[in-house]
């Protein structure tokens, strides 16, 4: 039998039961009964020397300790697979790399191609940060290239750049000078957990605005079809000045700059692990990417 985990099966178990919060679910999920669920982790209880849940009600509650093991263990549970399969191969994993579709769409490609020949074949996982960053502490992305916020506290990361985002639309719209011609416009913007929605929707918080201002909210998952879209007809939406550049020298697309508020540069990290033992490599590829 191939080894593939340098953990106590007790802890896997504790992982999924912090996630489910339901010694049942947990059961399911792991293919083993309930009452070894439960004598799995009494057993580890007794062996750390601290409770690890209480129960009320029906539901149980983890306790402090237990949150912080668990977060131990999702930290370096990537770091263990990736030195497992160094050690059993003689040779380098190939990375698992995260990114949002907008930025797959400009600065993934350009790290993929600098990074090719000198790693094995790249896997890439391309979804939106929320997502992302649960594949992260979950061990099944070695790091992604972030555009939304994230909990600093629990993962590490290398700041890449800034990178100009824009409101933008059709130029056969009426002119838009004022909140009130924003609002009166169909507004494309990315699902939801999208990095670049939560962007939009804290620059309209700050201005006591929100989505449901807009008469019109078209949720659309691929920023490429809205740009599309924004070209064949009318509307709005807020998007990366390197995903249109083209786009505003044919003039296809024009940049709304009487509302300077939405003209703001943010920043994209690479986010890994927290204590992730590779953090110099991916320094090393983080400065690579700025240089980009």
């Amino acid at each position: 039998m191939v080894l593939t985990s340098l953990f106590d099966y007790r802890l896997k178990t504790l992982v999924v039961l912090v996630r489910t919060k339901s010694f049942t679910l947990t059961a399911k999920e792991l293919f083993i009964s309930q009452p070894a669920v439960s004598q799995q982790i009494h057993s580890l209880e007794k062996d750390l020397g601290f409770r690890l849940f209480y129960r009320s009600g029906k539901s149980i509650e983890l306790t402090a300790k237990a949150m912080e093991l668990v977060g131990y263990v999702q930290r370096i549970n990537s770091d263990s697979s990736r030195v497992l399969t160094e050690i059993q191969k003689d040779d380098k994993k190939r990375l698992s790399i995260g990114a949002s579709l907008s930025l797959s769409s400009f600065l993934l490609t350009n790290l993929l191609a600098k990074t090719i020949n000198d790693e094995k074949t790249p896997k890439v996982d391309i979804a939106n940060t929320k997502i992302l960053l649960e594949k992260i502490k979950l061990g099944e992305l070695d790091f992604a290239l972030i555009e939304g916020n994230f909990d600093k506290s629990e993962f590490d990361f290398y700041k890449l750049s800034d990178y100009p985002m824009t409101l933008v639309t059709n130029p056969r719209t009426y002119p838009i000078d004022q909140w009130s011609d924003i609002l009166k416009q169909p507004l494309f913007i990315g699902t939801e957990g999208c990095g670049t929605r939560d962007i939009f929707e804290k620059l309209l918080a700050a201005h006591n605005f929100s989505l449901s201002d807009f008469k019109n909210v078209i949720e659309v998952g691929n920023p490429i079809t809205i740009i599309e879209m924004l070209k064949q007809g009318e509307g709005i939406s807020f998007l990366y000045r390197q995903l249109i550049g083209d786009d505003l020298k044919r003039n296809e697309l024009i940049e709304i700059k009487t509302i300077p508020e939405f003209n703001v540069k943010h920043s994209i990290n690479l986010v890994f692990a927290k204590g992730s033992s590779y953090k110099e490599r991916y320094q090393q590829i983080a400065t690579l990417v700025k240089h980009l």
